[in-house]
């Protein structure tokens, strides 16, 4: 039996309550998970994003043979994309510009992969027959997503603004577009009551979390990756004191 455990559902660390970095931190007992016996410390650090996307996707309403857009390939898109063909999407397509990150979402189970910087997503989209898109899921957090997202969803779809915004950013909307559609638009905050779910899918191998990380790096590194987006660009990095 693995003796460690794994500090999972920490809501507020780093958000609402300083310490997200701290060498310690008080945890409720209630709040403290056993990694699985197939889940490594680097597989279990991500839990708790995967936890997060879990109620997002819960909120989206899925359903067997429905097509899903994610838009973002980052560790959350590419998250969203495989619990959403789990969900029973038929077919999931991925909106990113960074090639890499469209090659991961490939190999995780995207059925289309879509640059939007030099594609034109509607006529992708179209000649891929995905006419009638159920469910679009922002997961970038910018303004102009969140429009895009209403833009491309079909009639009845739910769209689901994942993606984290400046507190102060605002979207430009068209109510009627909205009414005729008759969209739903939705936002998920933090993972409650998913974190164990996570855990097991982790654990069980049909959420592969290892695939998006970029690298495990010591904390000499870290200043260096938080102060440079060119290298979070590519992918999520583990920090690890042992390292």
């Amino acid at each position: 039996m693995k003796s460690a455990v794994f500090y999972g559902h920490m809501i507020g660390y780093g958000t609402t309550v300083n310490g997200g970095f701290a060498e310690y931190c008080a945890v409720n007992c209630r709040q403290v998970y056993r990694l699985g016996e197939n889940t490594s410390f680097e597989q279990g650090a991500m839990a708790e994003p995967a936890a997060c996307c879990l109620h997002g996707l819960d909120m989206c309403e899925i359903r067997p043979g429905h097509h899903v857009v994610v838009i973002g390939g980052g560790m959350i898109g590419l998250l969203m994309v495989q619990l959403a063909k789990l969900a029973g999407a038929a077919r999931v397509a991925l909106l990113e510009p960074v090639e890499g990150k469209r090659e991961v979402a490939g190999r995780l189970g995207a059925d289309l992969c879509i640059d939007p910087l030099h594609e034109n997503v509607k006529d992708a989209l179209t000649a891929a027959g995905m006419t009638w898109i159920n469910t679009v899921i922002e997961c970038v957090g910018r303004p102009f997503t969140m429009e895009q997202a209403i833009e491309i969803a079909g009639n009845k779809a739910v769209v689901m603004m994942f993606g984290l915004t400046k507190p102060e950013d605002t979207i430009a909307i068209k109510p009627f577009q909205i009414f005729q559609k008759e969209l739903v638009l939705k936002a998920s905050y933090i993972n409650p009551y998913t974190q164990k779910r996570a855990l097991e899918l982790i654990d069980s191998g049909r959420l592969d979390v290892s695939s998006m990380v970029s690298e495990v790096c010591g904390l000499d590194r870290l200043e260096d990756i938080l102060s440079k987006p060119e290298i979070r660009a590519k992918g999520k990095y583990i920090i690890s004191p042992e390292k």
